[in-house]
């Protein structure tokens, strides 16, 4: 558990570099995130050339929640709001 949230953080302080702390995030700054977590994709490989793969919506919506459940560990001591119950989570279909 302890590894996701680290890596989970680590994702966002590199996409969102001028972030201070978080108490700083804000719904914007959230939304922001994950929709260009969403549009970026990923890669497989190392390789600078390798083929990059989309997010399902699946996966966008488990960063919403993973980041939701850090900002809830956080409150009320770090933080006096949780940014990512207002981010709009994508439509997961069903399987």
């Amino acid at each position: 558990s302890l590894e996701v949230y680290t890596s989970t953080l680590n994702v966002f302080r590199r996409s969102v570099p001028a972030s201070k702390g978080p108490g700083d995030v804000t719904a914007e700054i959230a939304q922001a995130f994950i929709k260009r977590y969403a549009a970026d994709g990923f890669k497989r490989g190392g390789a600078s050339d390798a083929r990059t793969y989309p997010r399902s919506s699946k996966t966008v919506e488990n960063m919403v929640q993973r980041m939701s459940a850090l900002w809830e560990k956080m409150k009320p001591k770090y933080v006096a709001t949780n940014p990512w119950q207002l981010v709009k989570r994508p439509t997961v279909p069903k399987t």
